[in-house]
């Protein structure tokens, strides 16, 4: 176990991930979904399956369909096996045709059945007295009905005066007092109208001749409504009663016995019918399917569509067979499901921040490995990043050198950015992948160091990571055969000391062998794993983060290349 960078800095714990909290079904679900993705991450397995099913389906559809041929022309019906329809047509039209006779007949049956007797019903009607009298009432009616519309839009002497002197009205003697008495009020206001001005006398007046107009009004009203009800009370004298004779009943037996005999014959028929053309429809399919099947021949390009298809299909469910025998790292998700881990950042390969490099000489002259404005290496600096004090020692180790030294150094070139002191320590004896990425000197480095043929100033060199930001780099240096890297006390104490000077010293380490072991010389309390999706297997990482933590050191999450 090795001692953190400074006693009185506590480096970065690594934060716990929430409990999984997702069923077995889901969980599954998700599991099967991150093997189905990652067998389309594995082109050339899919490719090399996909060849091999491609040319077996095209050999197979140029020569199945010979011998299919053969066997489509045996099929075609012969001649004596068609069905003649004419005889069976021309006896359906009789029989239509008596099928008619015979429900014609029924009808005309069942109508004189059910006709009812011959009679003219009796009609009573007024006599000639009684038409008389409705006349004369009628037109008494529509006398006062005018005469009453004239008085109510017209509200004058005069108008009542002449709605009393109709003749409808001289019968009443009500209506000669009225009319005296409109009279005698009426020159008595004529009176009192010459001497001008309003009069109370005249007014009364007034209110006296309205009243006698409504009183005539109201006369004519009453004699309205008599010759009204009059008129409604004439009915005519009740018609003389006939007697009704019944018919003889109709025997409806013997069409409807014909008429059922004829269906039945229509019936027969029309199923004879039908089963020879249901015979002959077979014979026509399969005169028709021998025909297609013999002269049959697939276009060259649906030939080869259809064994590409096949292949696509087959190949994709071979890589699939083998994603699920060996399944592979598919994603952040997947990495804190199995590990427990969190997953610090995911970086796209072929994300398109790199594009801005060519904006700057100093960006053109830097390390093509490094793009420091990435989001992601952004995020795994401020992961590992305290708050109010320096940064630790980070070991970023993995199975596959070449992304581990990738990662290191644009955390590197990220905590540059930000104007940190960064020391970048390649500890990949057997590569020295670090020194071949960012083009510097291969020599002397950690090897040398750990022999002690150098000194610790001799070993560090520099390389400029953009504009104004220089990174100090500790190379692999010289391996020895036979010589066992081994960090001891004073090893130990001597880069503690240097460490001391940067405010983030970043290890490159990369594992032996795939899940084997974690052994770095270079002392670290916390490390960064790296796991490749779609080539990184599960169980290599499980046996990574197993060697990272018997070797009692502090995982802090892993960073999914992508």
């Amino acid at each position: 176990m090795v001692d953190t960078k400074s006693a009185d800095i506590a480096p970065p714990l690594a934060m716990p991930l929430p409990p999984d909290r997702r069923g077995r079904r889901e969980a599954r679900v998700a599991w099967f979904s991150a093997r189905a993705h990652n067998a389309l991450r594995r082109p050339g397995r899919f490719g090399m399956v996909a060849g091999i099913v491609f040319m077996a389906a095209l050999l197979t559809l140029i020569f199945v369909p010979r011998q299919a041929q053969r066997a489509f022309a045996a099929l075609t019906p012969r001649a004596d096996e068609w069905q003649d329809t004419t005889a069976v047509k021309a006896e359906l039209a009789s029989a239509d045709a008596e099928l008619a006779r015979a429900r014609q007949s029924l009808d005309a049956a069942r109508v004189e059945a059910l006709a009812p007797p011959r009679q003219e019903a009796p009609v009573a009607v007024l006599t000639a007295d009684q038409r008389r009298q409705r006349d004369s009432l009628q037109a008494v009616i529509a006398v006062l009905q005018r005469e009453l519309a004239r008085v109510e839009r017209s509200p004058l002497p005069a108008s009542y005066r002449q709605l009393g002197e109709l003749p409808e009205l001289a019968g009443e003697s009500r209506v000669r007092l009225l009319l005296d008495s409109l009279a005698l009020v009426e020159r008595e206001r004529e009176e009192f109208a010459a001497l001008g001005g309003v009069d109370p006398i005249y007014v009364s007046l007034t209110t006296r001749v309205n009243a006698i107009g409504r009183a005539i009004q109201g006369v004519a009203s009453r004699r309205m409504t008599a010759a009204t009800a009059a008129l409604n009370a004439l009915k005519p004298p009740p018609a003389p009663v006939v007697e009704v004779v019944e018919r003889p009943q109709v025997d409806t037996v013997a069409p409807l016995e014909r008429v059922a005999a004829a269906e039945r014959a229509h019936d027969a028929l029309v199923q004879r019918l039908e089963n020879q053309r249901r015979v002959n429809a077979a014979l026509a399919e399969r005169a028709e399917a021998a025909r297609s099947g013999a002269s049959f021949v697939a276009p060259p390009a649906a030939v080869l569509g259809a064994a590409l298809v096949v292949a696509l299909v087959l190949g994709y469910l071979g890589v699939l067979i083998g994603e699920l025998r060996t399944p592979l790292v598919a994603d952040g998700a997947e990495i804190e499901r199995e590990t427990g881990y969190r997953t610090l950042a995911v970086i796209d390969s072929d994300s398109e921040a790199s594009a801005e490099r060519g904006r700057r000489l100093a960006d053109e002259l830097s390390p093509d490995v490094l793009d420091p404005i990435n989001s992601a290496y952004q995020l795994l600096y401020l992961h590992i990043s305290p708050t109010g004090a320096s940064l630790p020692v980070v070991t970023i180790t993995g199975a596959e050198p070449s992304i581990v030294a990738r990662v290191a150094a644009n955390l590197a070139a990220a905590a540059a950015a930000e104007a940190r002191a960064v020391l970048l320590v390649d500890a990949d004896l057997k590569n020295g992948s670090l020194a071949a990425a960012l083009r510097v000197r291969p020599g002397p480095g950690v090897a040398e160091l750990l022999r002690g043929e150098v000194d610790w100033a001799e070993s560090i060199a520099s390389s400029l990571f953009g504009r104004e930001q220089v990174v100090d780099i500790i190379p692999a240096g010289a391996r020895v055969r036979g010589f066992r890297p081994v960090a001891d006390d004073a090893f130990r104490s001597d880069f503690q000391r240097v460490a001391d000077r940067y405010d983030l010293t970043v290890v490159c380490s990369p594992l032996d062998r795939p899940g084997g072991a974690f052994t770095s010389p270079v002392p670290s309390a916390d490390v960064i794993l790296c796991a490749h999706a779609a080539v990184t297997r599960l169980a290599d990482l499980h046996a990574s983060v197993a060697g990272v933590r018997e070797a009692g050191m502090r995982l802090q999450g892993i960073v999914l290349w992508s």
